[in-house]
């Protein structure tokens, strides 16, 4: 192989009567090279410029791989199509016996892709998961390592581990519900399963993760973000109106109902209802999610429990003024462009959060989550003030009385000091 350098960076390669012009070029330390001619650009992935020349060399000249065989195992995609049919017709259920809502099996395929890495599961086939690596199916082994050493997750304590840790968890617990058994001898009744490949995927165990208890904010920060809040004009985006409403009532959404971050930007104005002279938000409704060509309704609450959440008339007020068009279904929080999937301003709002976390005295790294803080408020109060953890749970749309008292109930809160004594006396005074 002859190599002649013709200009700054371009290179003519010679091997007997083959030859081939390239661009050389750096970046970041690692050398690419294309086509002259050509705009896609291939890695080297070295930083030496001889070795990246022959890797070119090898790219031109050396003899096209072989086809690979074809392979007749069942792919990935095949079993997701037949979980999701199976769900369209009702066939599989939950561990309450009730039938899963589509959400669910497209949340298995969403978390499919990503441990598959990519999009396109038809190309990934199950035996491609029967091989062994670190303990366990090499595709998942992959994922985890990929996941938790990405980026700022490089730090293997603290915080970022925990959030690395639950996002593995949530995968794998969705990807594993993907081949229970039940499933095998029905919805996949005819298919040649890899029984290794799928022996190995159930053995994954998840990662330990720190369940965080929820901690109030002192009522002094509390009270002055709530004063921040009572006026847009207070806000950096006031010369927006559009921003400054959305700033505004995702505040209160979330301060006065508890509502997550997904239920208020789905929130339409006829989730408000009013019975016996009493407003409350319906989250009942459903978001339209796209399957394909099909259109199919999901549920816009995270746990498919309906509830009704009592609103202060203030802000039913607030909410009718801001109407913009006569239809029942328009958003409450001001989209642009008719859609149910957007942003909703979120860079906006955790700047101004932030702002009004410093201006009241707080320290931002105790309130990162703007949404999840205020429900966790609105959930503490109503538990202290109803004197019911239950009626707390309900509020928040809560399957499990778990989740209520560990992640949204700061039990320091309680301002009542219940002392039990049957007999009207102390102990001491009873003894004697």
């Amino acid at each position: 192989m002859k190599t002649r350098q013709l200009a700054n960076n371009k290179y003519k390669i010679q091997q007997g009567s083959l030859s081939a012009t390239i661009l050389l070029t750096a970046r970041n330390g690692n050398y690419y090279f294309r086509p002259q001619g050509g705009t896609k650009k291939i890695a080297t992935r070295t930083s030496d410029k001889e070795e990246a020349i022959a890797i070119a060399a090898n790219h031109f000249f050396d003899a096209p791989e072989p086809e690979q065989v074809r392979r007749d195992d069942v792919t990935i995609g095949e079993l997701c199509s037949r979980h999701w049919e199976a769900t369209q017709r009702g066939e599989i259920e939950n561990a309450k016996g009730k039938p899963i809502e589509f959400q669910h099996s497209k949340q298995i395929k969403s978390a499919a892709e990503r441990i598959c890495g990519t999009k396109d599961l038809h190309k990934v086939h199950l035996s491609d998961f029967a091989i062994k690596d670190k303990g366990v199916s090499k595709p998942i082994a992959d994922f985890k390592a990929k996941l938790f050493t990405d980026g700022r997750r490089v730090i293997q304590q603290g915080e970022e581990y925990q959030k690395a840790a639950g996002t593995y968890n949530r995968f794998l617990r969705n990807f594993k519900a993907l081949f229970k058994p039940e499933l095998a001898g029905t919805i996949y009744s005819g298919l040649d399963l890899d029984d290794s490949a799928i022996a190995l995927i159930r053995s994954a165990k998840i990662k330990k993760v720190e369940h965080k208890r929820f901690k109030a904010a002192d009522p002094a920060v509390l009270a002055k973000l709530d004063r921040h809040y009572s006026d847009p004009a207070n806000f950096n985006q006031a010369s927006n109106p559009r921003v400054s409403w959305n700033l505004y009532v995702r505040y209160w959404l979330a301060r006065c109902c508890g509502l997550r971050k997904s239920e208020i930007i789905n929130a339409r104005h006829e989730w408000l209802v009013q019975e016996n002279g009493e407003w409350f938000v319906n989250v009942t409704h459903t978001a339209k999610y796209s399957e394909g060509e099909i259109w199919q309704d999901g549920w816009s609450s995270k746990s498919s429990n309906s509830r009704w959440v009592p609103i202060p008339e203030w802000l039913v007020k607030k909410i009718q003024a801001s109407k913009l068009t006569q239809r029942k279904d328009e958003p409450i929080i001001h989209l642009i462009g008719y859609t149910v999937h957007h942003r909703a301003d979120d860079e906006h709002y955790r700047l101004e959060w932030r702002r009004a976390v410093e201006l009241a005295g707080g320290d931002f790294r105790d309130y990162k989550k703007p949404t999840h803080h205020l429900r966790g408020e609105y959930i503490t109060l109503v538990a202290h003030t109803s004197g019911s953890l239950t009626t707390a749970q309900s509020y928040a749309g809560h399957s499990h009385p778990l989740t209520t008292s560990r992640h949204y109930y700061d039990a320091s809160r309680v301002k009542n000091r219940i002392v039990i004594d049957p007999l009207g006396q102390s102990l001491s005074k009873a003894i004697k």
